[in-house]
């Protein structure tokens, strides 16, 4: 679906012609050879015109024009991209308005997306009745555009959408499709500065699609602090899922090594009990299967205080307190006191901030 232009009380197709019209508008035009001008206010510079870019369309809820950032990968602390909000892009009454290097990426912005706006993605008609229609009409007010340059990626520095929802999601940024954007409810803080950085879920994990839809078209569109509990604990179900194969393909592999030695034996198999235990490879989750040092001490204070208001335990362990939550919402969401749904919302945004390192790290490489 290209850009819908209202014409005559109707809705017609307009594509983006290959030449734009000038510097600062670029050309529509529909199958009669009708035409209508996008126009934009930025002095856009095209010295990027020939390098290759992908685009990404975003919503994020409570938008501002001033929340552009430059994307960078976390892991090797390079500059990938930009996210740019639709609005930043009709106006230039932000700190980006003359910034040499985003004008350059702005163009971009403009051009890829009137070039692959299709049925896909949530846009608005818009009345073209005087021949122009601003860029931002175009588009709901919560979208935004992630501009990848394919130039900066390379064998050690790879983009995967699916694979960094979670950086984004953190944001509150969701991969926008054909619903209306009103309908997510996630709505989160932008990053601090200028930069956006992205962890991609490890290349150890093979369900970064199903992630990517939970987190995009479920998570991101539920308002309810206890279905937002449950379906980011489907994330962890998913890794202990992992844990349990590999686990267990380890044990079985020593019970064929030590058959005949009983004591081996009956060592191997109190280890399979051990992992058995879902509270035992949350445990696994943090010590052996995710990099070392993420911090979980603010989800620990979130955590044990939610537990101590409810009557319950507290625990220093990760396995504990987490799997003590987790218990009190499947098993007695009933008892769950109305005054502690603000703490079950902080452990959801808590947990939201440590889940894209826990997933982009995930591996066998930490084990000991």
């Amino acid at each position: 679906m290209p850009v819908q232009i209202l014409r005559d009380g109707r809705e017609v197709e307009y594509k983006l012609t290959e030449n734009e019209k000038d510097g600062n508008s670029f050309l529509l035009r529909d199958e009669d050879g009708n035409e209508v001008i996008v126009e934009i206010p930025l002095a856009l510079d095209d010295s990027f015109s020939d390098k290759v870019f992908d685009i990404y369309f975003l919503c994020k809820r409570d938008i501002k024009e001033s929340d552009i950032f430059q994307v960078y990968e976390r892991g090797k602390d390079a500059r990938i991209g930009w996210i740019i909000p639709t609005l930043a892009l009709s106006s230039t009454f932000h700190d980006y308005a003359e910034n040499e290097h985003f004008l350059k990426y702005a163009y971009i912005a403009v051009r890829e997306s009137l070039r692959h706006l299709n049925k896909s993605i949530f846009s608005r008609a818009v009345d073209g009745s005087e021949g122009k229609v601003g860029f931002a009409e175009i588009f709901h007010e919560f979208t935004a555009v992630l501009i990848i340059s394919r130039e900066t990626l390379n064998q050690s520095i790879q983009f995967d959408i699916h694979r960094s929802t979670p950086s984004l999601i953190r944001y509150g940024y969701v991969q926008l499709g054909p619903s209306d954007p009103e309908r997510v409810k996630l709505n989160k803080d932008a990053p601090t500065g200028q930069r956006l950085y992205i962890e991609q879920i490890s290349q150890a994990l093979n369900s970064d699609e199903l992630i990517s839809e939970l987190l995009n078209y479920s998570f991101a569109v539920e308002d309810s602090p206890v279905f937002k509990f449950f379906l980011l604990y489907q994330l962890f179900e998913l890794l202990i899922e992992e844990i349990y194969r590999v686990e267990q393909t380890e044990i079985v592999n020593e019970l064929i090594a030590v058959k005949g030695d009983s004591g081996k034996t009956k060592e191997s198999i109190d280890k399979l009990r051990e992992f058995m235990s879902e509270k035992n490879r949350l445990g696994l989750l943090e010590q052996k299967y995710s990099q070392p040092g993420i911090a979980l001490s603010e989800l620990k204070r979130i955590c044990n205080s939610l537990l101590r208001n409810l009557g319950r335990d507290e625990d220093e362990a990760f396995q504990g307190y987490f799997y003590r939550v987790r218990n009190f919402i499947f098993h007695q969401y009933r008892d769950f006191p109305v005054t502690e749904i603000s703490s079950l919302e902080a452990i959801v945004d808590e947990l939201l901030e440590v889940l894209p390192s826990i997933l982009a790290s995930f591996g066998m490489e930490h084990s000991s």
